[in-house]
């Protein structure tokens, strides 16, 4: 096992580096900024800023789509990614509510048939 020349925390763990290549500086009392939030921490009110990473597996019929897409429009295919995705979460959730509401019809007229049918047995 080769040894890392990472820095490390507290905990022994190992720190990641940021985009300069510099881990980031340790946050103490003393480096706080009044309303600055310790890590870890979350405000729902508060928007989270910067890049996000998100990691998917995907068959190689559907990177090969994507990727051919992306060549004929010569655009990478991250963009290509961003833009399925820009445009697929909203059709989920169509999807989604409309099955919802399907699933709720189909059991109120479930329930409709099978008054009907023990009004007939009496």
């Amino acid at each position: 096992m080769k040894p890392t020349n990472q820095p490390k925390n507290e905990s022994g763990m190992n720190v990641t580096r940021n985009r300069t290549g510099r881990a980031p500086a340790p946050s103490t009392d003393a480096t706080r900024k009044p309303g600055d939030e310790p890590m870890g921490e979350f405000d729902p009110g508060k928007p989270i800023r910067g890049d996000h990473c998100l990691t998917i597996y995907i068959t190689h019929d559907v990177k090969s789509r994507l990727k051919r897409l992306g060549d004929r429009y010569d655009r990478p295919m991250s963009d290509i990614v961003r833009g399925v995705l820009r445009v697929g979460i909203p059709m989920m959730e169509a999807m989604t509510q409309a099955e919802e509401v399907m699933v709720h019809e189909y059991i109120k007229l479930f329930r409709k048939l099978r008054k009907v049918k023990s009004l007939k047995e009496v």
